[in-house]
């Protein structure tokens, strides 16, 4: 599901699925900013040139979308992916998983030395959050909001700044 399986509800397909991925789950909405992580990761080669970009969100086509916001947060998704040149290093699933399944992606990429990344501009509680620290895998989320007082910068976890695009 993650690296190869074929599904109208997946985009993209990795060239290089060695990469160490870096991992989101998330819905698409403007606050939890999946346009920003992959915009950060278009303008940077070093990320590029070393990892794969793997969202996980439920939606992948703007007609699936529930509101106006919705469609318009996965169009600029495609228009990033367009810019910089991003296919064959970032693979969208756009669909629901099991929360059991869920648990197996998390593991999936932890050994593939992957790292998860929760790059909202505000965070009030984080689930994935933990789930993903409990699948052992590194965790970056957001500065702002409760995940900074999940993650204790530098020791088990590091907060960044999704404004911050550099």
């Amino acid at each position: 599901l993650l690296f190869s399986r074929q599904d109208p509800q997946i985009f993209g397909s990795l060239d290089h699925p060695q990469k160490r991925p870096i991992f989101v789950v998330d819905t698409i909405t403007s606050i939890n900013n999946l346009t920003g992580l992959a915009e950060c990761f278009g303008k940077s080669q070093g990320l590029q040139e070393r990892c794969n970009l793997i969202l996980l969100s439920s939606k992948l086509h703007p007609d699936q979308a529930i509101n106006r916001e919705e469609a318009e947060e996965i169009q600029k998704l495609y228009d990033i992916i367009d810019r910089y040149d991003l296919n064959g290093k970032i693979r969208w699933v756009g669909m629901r998983i099991p929360s059991n399944e869920l648990g197996e992606a998390y593991r999936v990429v932890a050994d593939y030395q992957g790292i998860y990344i929760h790059f909202a501009h505000f965070e009030s509680f984080g689930r994935s959050i933990l789930e993903a620290m409990i699948s052992g895998l590194p965790t970056f989320t957001t500065q702002f909001g409760g995940s900074s007082e999940i993650i204790e910068n530098q020791e088990d976890g590091f907060n960044v700044n999704p404004t911050d695009l550099e």
